[in-house]
């Protein structure tokens, strides 16, 4: 088609870092602890991309290492929702009380978009562009997008899908 603007292959939002653990060939998974409020977000989230039997992110037990940490971090003077960090050691998925739960916006985020987006870069996946044309459209395609309060759904895209089977 003629003028159409094609979007970037699916290799192009790996962020190229992840919590994932795949020291036994074909098993691959990440283990969480969980140390948030937001226990219903997160099983919300988790239980989105296990939907896709890639990658098993179950909870820590005591005789595994956790790859991955779920934790509140308050933090009102700025205005994100949440985010993932890696770390030595467990990575860190951390949600911000202040905005996550706050009537202090007009258009507060769902929780569920916010876990969902934030354990996508858990597992490897990075925000597409943004800007002009094309931000409207990552913004209907995909969870990853880097405002998951402005995307129409709390869950993964089929973009999202083809980024996380492309990597994993």
């Amino acid at each position: 088609m003629l003028g159409a603007v094609a979007p970037p292959s699916a290799r192009a939002h790996d962020q190229g870092r992840d919590s994932v653990d795949c020291t036994i060939p074909f098993d691959c998974e990440i283990r969480w602890e969980d140390y948030s409020r937001f226990d219903n977000t997160r099983r919300y989230g988790i239980a989105q991309w296990n939907r896709l039997a890639r990658v098993d992110i179950v909870p820590d037990v005591p005789l595994t290492v956790a790859d991955l940490e779920f934790i509140d971090y308050s933090k009102c003077d700025v205005a994100w929702d949440g985010f993932w960090s890696p770390r030595r050691g467990a990575d860190v998925i951390a949600f911000n009380p202040c905005t996550v739960r706050s009537r202090k916006f007009y258009d507060p985020p769902d929780p569920r978009a916010v876990a969902v987006h934030e354990l996508g870069h858990a597992l490897r996946l990075a925000h597409p562009p943004s800007g002009g044309t094309l931000s409207r459209y990552w913004r209907a395609r995909s969870i990853m997008f880097c405002c998951p309060r402005c995307g129409p759904t709390s869950t993964y895209h089929a973009h999202d899908i083809r980024d996380y089977r492309a990597t994993w």
